[in-house]
C-alpha cells in the first residue's frame, strides 16, 4: 500500500487516512459539502437520532453511512430507512 501511495503521489500518512475513513465514500471539493461533513462529524460524537432530508440523488444515504461510521455505534448494524412517498 505504501508503495502504491508513493507512486500515486498521495500522502502516506496513516493517521490522516484513518481519521477520514468514516467519510471514505464521499468525494467532494465543495466548501458547502466540506462544512456539512464537519457538522456531521460533530453530530456523530453525540448519541442522538438524525433525520436527513433532501432531493432524490443528493447523497443522503452516503451521509447517513458516514455518520454511522463516525459514531460510537459503528460496530452495530446500519439500517437505512427510505420513507419516499
Amino acid at each position: 500500500v505504501a508503495h502504491a501511495l508513493r507512486l500515486s503521489g498521495a500522502p502516506a500518512n496513516n493517521e490522516n487516512l484513518s481519521e477520514n475513513a468514516w467519510r471514505e465514500d464521499i468525494l467532494t471539493r465543495s466548501p458547502k459539502m466540506e462544512s456539512l461533513l464537519g457538522q456531521a462529524k460533530l453530530i456523530a460524537t453525540n448519541d442522538v437520532s438524525v433525520l436527513i432530508q433532501g432531493e432524490s440523488g443528493t447523497g443522503k444515504e452516503l451521509l447517513a453511512h458516514a455518520l454511522h461510521k463516525a459514531s460510537s455505534r459503528s460496530h452495530q448494524p446500519f439500517v437505512a430507512i427510505n420513507c419516499g412517498a
